[in-house]
């Protein structure tokens, strides 16, 4: 089982990539890497919150911090990644793939290829850029990917639906690539959190006004504290949270229909239209 790590091989020095860096549980477990001293490749869209993130991890602890301007989506990305480690003297030794775009609403509201653009992010460029790092990984027989999912995707989620399902299709994806991974000395965690207090839901009905928001959500920091020491462990399943595991092992007992129920009541106060933001 594959451990974090320091230690330097003929290909360089390692190096932690993580994607959807700038803001939220990225920008909390950037802040965790590198209070172990792990080296940071931070990846999102904006190029000046990344900037301003790297220049506050680098002074704070002393640690090498590279950042890439980056659409995942895009079809050249995991090239780019490649390159600038390259460049660096760095080998990717840890992938966390946090990036997502979220999405709610009725879905006779969405918006013409909002869709398409959740699943282009949640799926499709988390899983090519695991699939085109993973080689290099076998090859060294080292390597953790840290995938982060959501509780949403163990249940049906009215008003919601896209979003959960794409989550729903990570947890049976990840699970199955640690699978596959494990012989090689490569360990591949998902990371399952509830509601946490970040930008990131702001658009929705679980706004960071809303009281019984606070009282249900855990901090991106707490998120990343225990993300690491997961991940470290080699643990499969990370859920942040005594509440959320004891809400998830109802989940796993309760019948489809009472859970969509729950869900969709809970929901359905605030999805007056098909909303979406940006990542975690």
């Amino acid at each position: 089982m594959a451990v974090l790590g320091h230690t330097a091989s003929c290909e360089g020095e390692p190096a932690v990539v993580i994607v959807g860096a700038s803001t939220g549980i990225g920008r909390a477990l950037a802040e965790e890497f590198a209070r172990h001293g792990h080296r940071l490749i931070i990846i999102a869209r904006s190029a000046d919150a990344l900037r301003q993130a790297a220049g506050q991890l680098a002074a704070k602890h002393q640690v090498e911090v590279h950042v890439l301007s980056l659409d995942i989506t895009s079809d050249d990305a995991a090239d780019r990644i490649v390159a600038l480690a390259g460049r660096t003297g760095l080998y990717i030794d840890t992938l966390v793939l946090n990036a997502a775009l979220w999405a709610e609403g009725p879905l006779d509201r969405m918006q013409r290829g909002l869709l398409r653009r959740v699943v282009d992010t949640n799926i499709s460029a988390v899983g090519e850029l695991a699939i085109a790092l993973l080689p290099a990984m076998v090859a060294r027989g080292r390597g953790n990917i840290l995938v982060t999912g959501s509780l949403a995707g163990d249940a049906p989620g009215p008003f919601n639906a896209v979003y959960a399902a794409s989550k729903a299709f990570l947890r049976s994806w990840t699970l199955s690539l640690r699978y596959e991974v494990r012989a090689y000395g490569i360990n591949v965690s998902l990371l399952t959190p509830g509601t946490v207090d970040s930008a990131f839901t702001l658009q929705g009905p679980e706004r960071a006004s809303d009281r019984g928001r606070r009282f249900w959500s855990t901090t991106p920091e707490a998120v990343a504290w225990l993300a690491y020491r997961g991940l470290s462990c080699g643990q499969g399943v990370i859920v942040p949270g005594l509440l959320w595991r004891i809400i998830r092992l109802g989940t796993l007992v309760m019948p489809d229909r009472l859970l969509a129920h729950i869900r969709g009541r809970l929901s359905e106060h605030g999805a007056q239209g098909c909303v979406s933001g940006p990542g975690r």
